[in-house]
C-alpha cells in the first residue's frame, strides 16, 4: 500500500496488473503509470529512497524496502492493452508467442507486424535485398485497441475483466483463443518434458525436437510458463503438425491486414524498401570511386571518401530545396533518395566527377 501511496503522489493514473488471488509472494511489483517519458519516474525513485535505479526501455526498476518495483510508463492510449498484457504473470508473453507463430507480434503496446523483405508470396530470389537472411523493413502497427485485439484473437474480454481464481482457468482461457496452435509451444514442451541427452550433433531430445541451452535456461526461470507447458502436455495431443506452411502464414497475414485496414501501408513499406535498394545500387562508394578513377592516381577511400559523399549529398539536397522542393518537413534522406531514383546512373557519375573537379580546383 505504501508503494501505491508514493506512486499516487506523482502520477494521477496508475494500475497494478491483475494477479491470481492464490499468489502468496511477490518478488517484485509491477505498476503501470500513464506518462510520456521515463524521466517522470525520477521523483518516484527519490521518494522510494531507491539504492539503485535501472532503466530498460519504458520500464524503470527501483528498490523499496528490499522489494523490486518495476514502474512501466505508457501513454494513455495504450494503458488498457498494457494492463492486459502485463497481468497474470506470463499471460501476455504466452499470447505473444501464439501471435509470433502466425507471423504477428503482440506486446504491451498492442498488435503489430515486424515486416521483413521475404514476407510477400513469391520466390526468395525476387527479394531486392542482397542479404543472406531476410532484412527488416519496418514495423507496422495494427491496433492498440484492447477490444479489437480481443475480438481478433477470439477471446472473451468480459471473462478476463471478471478475473480468474486459478492458473488452470487462465490456461483454459489462453487455449480458447482462435490463435492457439500447439506448434507454437511444441519445442518448449519437449524441453520441459524430456530429459536432454548429449550427442555429437548437439543437444536434442528423444522426440527429435532441437532444444538449445538458452531455451532451457529461459524457461527454467519462469515457473508460471513451465506450468502452462505442463498443462498443454496434459490436456492437448500433438497431432504431428507443429509447423506452418509459408503460404498459410501469408494468407493469415493478409487476413490481419484486411481486418485492420493496413494493406496499403504494408505494400508501401515494400515499395519504399525497393526504392531504397534501387537507390543504393546507383549511389554507393563503388559508384563514386568508379566515377573518379580515371582522374585520380589513387582511389578515394576511407574518411576522405565519406567526407566527399556527405558533401555531395548535402549540396545536392540544398540545391533541390532552393529549386523545386519547398516543403521543409521533408527529410534530407528522402529528398536525396528520390533524386537518385529519378536520375540516370551515368548522369550521377558525371555530377560526381564535376563536383570533385570543382572542389579540387578550389582547393588548388
Amino acid at each position: 500500500a505504501k508503494v501505491l501511496d508514493i506512486i499516487s503522489s506523482v502520477f494521477t493514473a496508475f494500475a497494478v496488473p491483475a494477479y491470481l488471488p492464490s499468489k502468496d509472494s511477490f518478488g517484485d511489483v509491477d505498476v503501470l503509470v500513464i506518462g510520456e517519458s521515463v524521466d517522470e519516474v525520477k521523483e518516484v525513485a527519490t521518494l522510494f529512497d531507491s539504492k539503485e535505479v535501472v532503466r530498460n526501455g519504458n520500464v524503470v526498476s527501483c528498490e523499496f524496502r528490499d522489494f523490486q518495483v518495476d514502474v512501466i510508463v505508457v501513454p494513455s492510449r495504450k494503458f488498457d492493452v498494457s494492463n492486459f498484457f502485463y497481468g497474470y504473470s506470463d499471460f501476455g508473453s504466452i499470447l505473444g508467442r501464439m501471435c509470433s507463430f502466425w507471423g504477428l507480434k503482440f506486446g504491451g503496446d498492442g498488435l503489430f507486424v515486424k515486416v521483413y523483405c521475404d514476407m510477400q508470396p513469391g520466390d526468395k530470389a525476387d527479394c531486392v535485398c542482397d542479404r543472406k537472411d531476410p532484412c527488416f523493413i519496418g514495423r507496422l502497427d495494427l491496433t492498440s485497441d484492447l477490444q479489437e485485439i480481443a475480438d481478433f484473437m477470439g477471446i472473451d474480454l468480459q471473462t478476463w475483466e471478471i478475473g480468474f481464481d486459478s492458473e488452470e482457468e487462465v490456461f483454459a482461457f489462453l487455449t480458447s483463443s482462435r490463435l492457439f496452435h500447439l506448434g507454437a509451444f511444441s519445442s518448449q514442451m519437449a524441453a520441459v518434458r524430456s530429459k536432454v541427452e548429449e550427442g555429437e550433433e548437439g543437444r536434442h531430445t528423444s522426440c527429435g525436437t532441437d532444444i538449445t541451452s538458452q531455451m532451457r535456461k529461459r524457461i527454467a526461470t519462469r515457473p508460471f510458463y513451465i506450468r502452462f507447458l505442463q498443462y498443454l502436455d496434459a490436456h492437448h495431443t500433438v497431432d504431428g503438425k507443429t509447423s506452418m506452411k509459408p503460404d498459410d502464414r501469408f494468407e493469415f497475414l493478409g487476413q490481419a491486414l484486411d481486418r485492420f485496414g493496413k494493406g496499403q501501408e504494408f505494400n508501401q513499406l515494400f515499395k519504399d524498401h525497393q526504392g531504397k535498394m534501387e537507390a543504393k545500387e546507383k549511389w554507393n562508394a563503388r559508384v563514386v570511386q568508379s566515377s573518379l578513377e580515371s582522374h585520380l592516381d589513387y582511389p578515394l577511400v576511407g574518411k576522405l571518401l565519406g567526407m566527399f559523399m556527405s558533401e555531395f549529398k548535402r549540396d545536392t539536397v540544398r540545391s533541390l530545396r532552393m529549386g523545386s522542393i519547398k516543403d521543409q518537413e521533408v527529410k534530407d534522406d528522402v529528398i536525396f533518395n528520390q533524386w537518385v531514383l529519378q536520375t540516370d546512373k551515368t548522369d550521377i557519375q558525371k555530377q560526381v566527377l564535376s563536383k570533385y573537379l570543382d572542389r579540387h580546383s578550389i582547393l588548388q
